[in-house]
């Protein structure tokens, strides 16, 4: 997948949403961000991963999962795009590179 931006087209309605082990292809780390945070009606966010993906590999090709990185910035933003978020599963990923 390349682009997540269609997902701007459920922002008035989208409360639930999975992006689990989704691999993105050219899609930078800005415009996923920018896409997610106008989803303000979520309850549910999934951007969990079973395999590890390093920060370096998915700088270097610009592929990755939903990471860490993704995760980092959500967290800089103090969370005020999702007010009604009542779960966010982060399993996968590597902890040690998220910073709260």
């Amino acid at each position: 997948m390349t682009d997540i931006s269609c997902l701007r087209k459920c922002k008035s309605r989208l409360q639930y949403l999975s992006l689990h082990g989704l691999k993105l292809t050219n899609c930078p780390t800005d415009t996923l961000i920018d896409v997610l945070c106008q989803l303000s009606l979520l309850r549910h966010l999934d951007v969990s991963h079973a395999v590890e993906t390093s920060q370096d590999n998915l700088m270097e090709n610009g592929e990755g999962a939903v990471n860490a990185i993704c995760v980092n910035a959500f967290l800089a933003k103090g969370g005020k795009f999702w007010p009604n978020l009542v779960s966010l599963d982060l399993s996968g990923k590597d902890i040690r590179t998220i910073k709260c």
